[in-house]
């Protein structure tokens, strides 16, 4: 089965207006205007410079699943919330507006998807500020490399990540062998 379930990602202006599959370069205007009323209101008085769309990635598991004669792509959260479901189909199953709507477009239907979203992420905002430290790190000796690592405000190591400079070098200037990646480990 191809893989049906797209990335889970959060699109902060949008997901901050409450708004349902809006992007920043689909209503631009509104969600600047928004974004830089709470940044001159935390602010007061600093400049704001260019606006951009960002997207923040959430954790989360996608399982494969065969229930019966269908096979599922699930997206899940750590917490086990189920927030999509998605599996092949076949046009027959496209409801009339659907199906109505792309007679008006025009061309062939080809592969057909179904997905089935059950939760929504919803931005809150914290009671106070959480401060979390990220250095670049140079080792020498048996882990000698380039990290990047981020630190809790109590030090405590929240992730490390094993970087290569530009050329592939590490801290030492010798070139790296396939060393494992430290990517994103949580502690």
């Amino acid at each position: 089965m191809k893989s049906l379930a797209r990335p889970l990602a959060l699109v902060v202006a949008g997901a901050a207006l409450g708004w349902s599959g809006a992007t920043l370069a689909q209503d631009e205007r509104p969600a600047r205007a928004v974004v830089t009323a709470a940044i001159e209101k935390a602010w007061p008085g600093a400049k704001v410079g260019e606006v951009e769309e960002e997207e923040l990635a959430l954790a989360g598991y996608e399982v494969e699943v065969e229930a019966g004669e269908q096979e599922l792509e699930v997206s899940a959260g750590p917490d086990g919330t189920i927030f999509e479901v998605a599996r092949e189909a076949t046009k027959d199953e496209l409801p009339a507006p659907v199906t109505e709507r792309l007679a008006k477009l025009g061309g062939a239907v080809g592969d057909v998807a179904r997905t089935e979203r059950r939760a929504q992420l919803q931005v809150v905002a914290l009671p106070a500020p959480v401060i979390t430290w990220e250095v670049t790190l140079t080792r020498k000796g048996e882990r000698a490399g380039r990290y990047e690592v981020e630190l809790g405000a109590d030090g405590a190591v929240l992730s490390e990540e094993r970087v290569d400079d530009e050329e592939g070098d590490d801290a030492e200037g010798q070139k790296s062998e396939d060393e494992p990646s430290m990517g994103g480990t949580r502690r």
